[in-house]
């Protein structure tokens, strides 16, 4: 594990999660993983390949998309800072979920699975706010196939209309 850039521990110290961590804990969490830089256009990970760990993205904008069984790509998620992603295959170390596309040239944070575990045993509570992010995900993915499931195309637009008037307030 390398010393990582002061700057970059004291920015994870503004992030709730890490507040209570002493800036020595936050170094060697920073330590942990590396930054990586990628240009515009280029690819992060693909769908299906070995675990490439959790990712932070400080700069940039990223396309995180499935492909499907006849090579149609969908878009699953646009993430823009500061975000992390590719948490389910740092957490089982089992192959990447999605790929990720680098939009703008991106900035990234990167933790393996390996270090990850290592880390979590160290400090418990990272795992443990990982976990309610997940725990987050989830609501809003089971919410999501509820509407797929049970609304009409039109009810869907309703409710998507609502949700982006913040419930008719803008």
């Amino acid at each position: 594990m390398t010393q990582p850039p002061i700057d970059l521990a004291e920015s994870l110290g503004r992030v709730e999660h890490f507040k209570r961590f002493a800036e020595p804990d936050r170094q060697v969490i920073v330590g942990a993983g590396q930054v990586r830089a990628y240009p515009a256009d280029s690819c992060i990970y693909r769908e299906g390949e070995p675990s490439m760990g959790m990712f932070v993205l400080f700069s940039g904008h990223v396309h995180l998309s499935k492909v499907g069984p006849h090579g149609q790509q969908s878009l699953i998620a646009e993430i823009k800072p500061v975000i992390m992603f590719n948490e389910v295959s740092v957490l089982d170390g089992g192959p990447n979920l999605t790929t990720a596309m680098a939009i703008q040239d991106c900035v990234t944070w990167n933790i393996s699975h390996e270090n990850f575990q290592a880390i979590t045993q160290r400090y418990p509570t990272v795992g443990l706010g990982l976990l309610r992010v997940l725990a987050t995900r989830t609501r809003n993915l089971m919410s999501q196939y509820e509407d797929l499931s049970f609304r009409s195309v039109l009810a869907r637009a309703a409710k998507l209309l609502l949700d982006l008037s913040d419930n008719g307030q803008h």
